[in-house]
């Protein structure tokens, strides 16, 4: 996976520091929090969120102890928790998704999955972005990105996550998001007969009904792309069978099974 800085397109009023100032700097995080849904912030005020937020980030991508991780985990959830598209953009141009998926990968491989939950949340949050944006970071990792996200629902199918439900609803929408706007998305996960078998599997458990509209939405998405991937999802039968058990199921919630009679359409 390539390094959390993307210079080029980091916008010019940000200013880097050196790692010996920032260690010797944290985040303000009440800056974010009095700012982030104000959509006047402007001029210095904005530099200021700007230059926080890269903090924010840096302390995520060089969290070297435990003590340190739970510290930064706990900025970057407050500090992503808005709804400002133009903030999530430049969180993603700092490397807020690099940082982040890099250690959501530690931590699968340690098997430590304390964190996991809130890793799987902040990443959500910072791919609240635009789909400009959301394109440039696919473009980045894409399909390691899906792979990762594959492994945190197997662990939270496996029922080996506390706080699983959360997980799986984040990573869920991520997924939906990606089979929303990235075209390429779309085009890697028709072939990805891992996370399709997931899905399938997804659909005809209880997880919750937004789980549930998200696995069934990525499917539709993926079929109206185009009809050779409609084509393709014809041959998944454990695919299709989930989708008419759940499209035929009076106990699912109208939206996902409005979500499975579009897939059928």
């Amino acid at each position: 996976m390539k390094s959390r800085s993307r210079s080029n397109v980091i916008p010019n009023f940000v200013v880097k520091r050196s790692s010996s100032v920032r260690q010797d700097l944290s985040p303000d995080r009440s800056l974010c929090h009095k700012v982030k849904n104000d959509k006047s912030v402007r001029g210095e005020k904005r530099q200021n969120v700007m230059r926080n937020l890269d903090l924010v980030i840096e302390e995520l991508a060089s969290s070297n102890s435990q003590e340190h991780l739970e510290h930064a985990i706990e900025s970057a959830l407050e500090a992503f928790a808005h709804t400002r598209t133009d903030l999530h953009d430049e969180e993603i141009r700092l490397g807020a998704d690099i940082a982040t998926i890099k250690l959501l990968d530690r931590t699968l491989a340690s098997g430590k999955l304390e964190n996991l939950v809130s890793l799987c949340s902040i990443l959500e949050m910072v791919f609240r972005c635009s789909t400009e944006v959301l394109q440039l970071s696919y473009s980045s990792n894409g399909p390691e990105v899906v792979a990762l996200l594959i492994k945190v629902i197997k662990e939270c199918l496996d029922g080996m996550i506390r706080g699983k439900q959360v997980a799986l609803q984040s990573t869920m929408k991520i997924l939906h998001r990606f089979s929303s706007g990235v075209r390429d998305a779309k085009n890697d996960m028709v072939h990805n007969d891992e996370l399709l078998i997931i899905i399938s599997e997804i659909a005809s458990k209880d997880v919750g009904s937004g789980t549930r509209e998200d696995s069934m939405g990525i499917v539709r998405n993926i079929a109206l792309l185009n009809k050779q991937n409609r084509i393709i999802l014809a041959g998944k039968s454990c695919l299709l069978d989930s989708i008419v058990k759940t499209a035929l199921n009076e106990k699912s919630h109208y939206k996902v099974r409005e979500q499975c009679s579009a897939i059928m359409w």
